[in-house]
C-alpha cells in the first residue's frame, strides 16, 4: 500500500475557516479521480488541519514569549514548530492531499510572516532530529542566514546541497 501511495498523485486541497474549525475543499475535477470515501477523507483533513494549527501555535506562543523577554528562543523550540509543519505535509499526504499554497495558509491561519515560516521550515529541512540540535543553541544565532548558518555547522541534508522537500 504504501508504493501504491508514492505512485498516486495528491489532491490540491484549500482550508476555510468555518466557525471554530476548518472545511477542505477541493477542485470540482478532483471528485472524478479520488478513491474511496471522499467525504470522510475531507473531514479528516480538515481535522488533522486544525488539530495541527493548535499544536504549532502552542509552539508559536512559546516562541514569542520569549521575544517578549526580549531572549532568543531555543533553536529546538523552533524546530518543533516546523516539525509540525512536516508531520501535517505527512499526514495529508497519507490522505491523497496536499495543500494548494501550505505557507500561504499557515501565514493566515497562524498569522505570522512568510518570510520567518520559511526559515523555520529551513531549520527543520536541514536537521532531521530535535535531538541534533545543541540544547545551548538558540534562535538567535541562526535566524539570520538560516541555511548557510546551518550548513557551516555541518547540517546539510543532502549531497547535493538541494533540500528534499518543496513546499511552497
Amino acid at each position: 500500500m504504501g508504493d501504491r501511495l508514492k505512485n498516486q498523485p495528491l489532491l490540491t486541497i484549500t482550508f476555510k475557516r468555518v466557525g471554530s474549525g476548518f472545511t477542505g475543499l477541493i477542485p470540482i475535477g478532483s471528485f472524478l479521480s479520488a478513491e474511496g470515501d471522499l467525504h470522510k477523507k475531507l473531514q479528516t483533513a480538515s481535522k488533522a488541519y486544525g488539530d495541527a494549527l493548535v499544536e504549532m501555535r502552542e509552539s508559536l506562543v512559546a516562541i514569542q514569549a520569549f521575544g517578549k523577554r526580549r531572549a532568543h528562543a531555543p533553536a529546538r523550540l523552533v524546530w518543533r514548530l516546523g516539525n509540525g509543519v512536516f508531520a501535517l505535509r505527512q499526514r495529508l499526504a497519507q490522505l491523497s492531499f496536499e495543500v494548494d499554497g501550505l505557507y500561504d495558509h499557515l501565514c493566515r491561519d497562524l498569522a505570522m510572516n512568510r518570510k520567518w515560516l520559511e526559515k523555520v521550515v529551513i531549520l527543520r529541512r536541514y536537521v532531521p532530529r530535535e535531538s541534533l540540535l545543541p540544547t545551548s543553541l538558540t534562535w538567535g544565532q541562526i535566524d539570520k542566514g538560516t541555511r548557510r548558518k546551518l550548513q557551516a555547522m555541518g547540517f546539510l541534508h543532502q549531497q547535493s546541497g538541494r533540500l528534499p522537500i518543496e513546499m511552497a
